[in-house]
């Protein structure tokens, strides 16, 4: 697993400090400046949207529990059939999503410890929530607890930040050299407002899944498009074969959600010339872990022989 600096400063506004943890972001940058249905039109074009649906299609009268549900998107579009009940810390989301709908059951509370009784639910969701704890003992606790209240044979279903090779190749050529510019005059710069993230290899969710008694059953990678388009703000190179120079200058301080809320297709909300698409698309096909940007898992609590 990989650390993953956010300059967090440049994606929220208003951030004058740096934030002593994903809380303080939450609450007074992201949920409060945003309503249940942006948040859900914004996730169109997230493609492990398709994987959840591909887990959950044709599931009725299920128990699924979300932990880190935010405002609700991928709840809601389980809700008609299946009782749903998401879990957060923050109050702001949880009344926007409980004032958007009744479908959706919610609870604020410490997702480490669930008010769930152990063995008795279908489905548990971590939807990119596991790589914002710097503290990679609380993602085991966090596994560990879904692994509680799931009954024999539930499943997890791990949406997380993937540990791309292009990410990898881009910190070794010039992470060192950024890190030592900063360090040599640092004084005549402010302090960078970073937050530590970790990204996840296939190797450390299976191992993360086997200390909690899961058992991997899938994994898919996705939103390659968006990957590339990642690529070209960590490299020079990549910028210059694969950026949509136009689209690119109209887009660039825009926000997820603002990029999305008029885009006809992905490649609208993150822009590449024709050779980057050429090259997203042959990726996709032979090369999907170079650029990938999320990796999705499905895991299984195993039976306990002792049990039965």
């Amino acid at each position: 697993m990989k650390k993953l600096m956010v300059d967090y400063s440049k994606l929220f506004s208003g951030l004058k400090s740096k934030p002593t943890s994903y809380k303080t972001l939450a609450d007074k940058y992201e949920w409060e400046k945003r309503d249940v249905e942006q948040n859900y039109k914004g996730r169109r074009y997230d493609e492990f949207n398709n994987y959840m649906d591909n887990v959950l299609r044709g599931e009725e009268g299920k128990l699924i529990v979300e932990c880190g549900c935010g405002l609700g998107p991928n709840l809601l579009r389980f809700a008609d059939k299946n009782i749903c009940i998401g879990f957060d810390f923050s109050k702001v989301a949880l009344n926007k999503l409980h004032s958007h709908t009744d479908k959706v059951r919610v609870a604020r509370t410490d997702i480490l410890h669930l008010p769930v009784r152990e063995d008795s639910v279908d489905f548990v969701v971590f939807s990119l929530v596991l790589f914002v704890f710097e503290d990679l003992k609380m993602t085991s606790r966090l596994l560990m607890e879904a692994q509680r209240i799931l009954r024999p044979g539930g499943k997890v279903i791990i949406v997380n930040d993937y540990c791309n090779y292009g990410v990898n190749l881009c910190n070794i050529f010039s992470r060192t050299i950024i890190d030592f510019f900063y360090s040599v005059i640092s004084w005549v710069y402010p302090q960078r407002r970073e937050f530590i993230c970790y990204y996840f290899s296939l190797c450390d969710m299976r191992s993360l899944l086997d200390e909690a008694n899961l058992t991997l059953k899938d994994s898919k990678l996705c939103d390659l498009h968006q990957g590339i388009y990642h690529l070209t703000y960590l490299n020079f190179a990549f910028a210059v074969l694969f950026r949509s120079y136009r689209k690119h200058k109209m887009l660039k301080d825009k926000d997820h959600w603002q990029r999305v809320e008029n885009a006809r297709d992905i490649n609208d909300a993150y822009p590449l010339n024709w050779l980057g698409r050429q090259f997203r698309d042959t990726i996709v096909q032979r090369f999907p872990q170079v650029a990938a940007l999320r990796l999705c898992c499905l895991a299984e609590k195993k039976i306990d022989v002792k049990k039965i």
